[in-house]
């Protein structure tokens, strides 16, 4: 069975002591109180949260934002590339090579030969 948001690993977190808090009705409306689900990957989603509150980190997303984020705006809305059309990932880095290439004028084989993360 594939994982999925029902099936993957996760820790829920409870509480009896919802019965006679103040702020229940502000918190929960279930009958046996709140509980919570955590997954692995929460930890380090919380700590890039953390991160980005310093102005630093985010002056440097919005330099970010702004150089990156339309090459991929360009992708899915001009060369309508919403998924991959191959399987594989030497089919899908081929696949995004070619995309690139209208964005970065680079040789096809230049592209196909470099790794995905350093394409655009």
């Amino acid at each position: 069975m594939t994982p999925s948001v029902r099936t993957r690993e996760h820790r829920v977190y409870g509480t009896s002591s919802c019965a006679g808090c103040q702020l229940r009705v502000r918190c929960t409306q279930a009958v046996k109180g709140r509980k919570i689900k955590r997954y692995p990957e929460d930890e380090m989603r919380d700590a890039l949260r953390q991160i980005m509150e310093h102005p630093k980190a985010q002056r440097v997303f919005r330099q970010r934002k702004a150089m990156v984020e339309p090459v991929f705006a360009h992708l899915r809305c001009q060369q309508k590339l919403e998924r991959f059309r191959r399987r594989g990932l030497a089919a899908v880095r081929r696949e995004f090579a070619l995309h690139g290439t209208s964005i970065q004028p680079i040789s096809c084989r230049e592209a196909i030969e470099r790794p995905v993360d350093r394409l655009i």
